[in-house]
């Protein structure tokens, strides 16, 4: 069952940096 498993990856990719940069940003603000 190969379907196309980069988009999930790709997916997984983007969520796991858009919580990485929400967190550095909310340290460097200093919240």
């Amino acid at each position: 069952m190969r379907r196309k498993p980069d988009l999930v990856f790709t997916l997984v990719v983007i969520l796991g940096l858009g919580v990485v940069a929400t967190g550095y940003a909310q340290n460097v603000m200093g919240y």
